[in-house]
Order: C-alpha cells, then structure tokens, then sequence
C-alpha cells in the first residue's frame, strides 16, 4: 500500500488549520510530538530566543516578569 504526500505551501496550511478549534490543534501537535515527527524546540533555544528579543525591544522588567510568571502557570 502506497502513502500518499500532499504538499502545502504555509498559506494553505494555514487556512486548513483556522478550520480546527484550538484544542484540536494542540490534539494534532501532540500526536506528531508521540510518533517522532515532531520536535518542540529546546528550553535553551527558546531562552536564547526570548532573551534576544527582550535586549532587541527593550522589553520592561515588570512585563519580562509577568511573561515569566505566566509561562510557569501554564501546563
């Protein structure tokens, strides 16, 4: 049996995805993190990302810190 590929530009996954409600979506990304066929970045690219993007905005310590505090209330 054969698999067929579709291929999708990120226009038109996008507009497929605005179809689905949010917790479909997260269903989806979990199944690809189970069957290997996805990787969520690391903690340290994430970090370095962040961090970049506060020094380049010059993001308030009270609004990195509330971000902050956010983040770690989430599951």
């Amino acid at each position: 049996m054969t698999t067929t590929t579709i291929q999708l530009n990120e226009k038109q996954l996008l507009g497929a995805l605005s179809n689905y409600q949010p917790t479909e979506i997260k269903k989806l990304i979990s199944r690809l993190v189970r069957m290997n066929l996805y990787t969520p970045p690391s903690l340290e690219a994430i970090t370095r990302t962040a961090s970049a993007s506060v020094q380049r905005n010059k993001t308030p310590e009270s609004t990195v810190l509330e971000a902050v505090k956010w983040a770690r209330a989430q599951k």
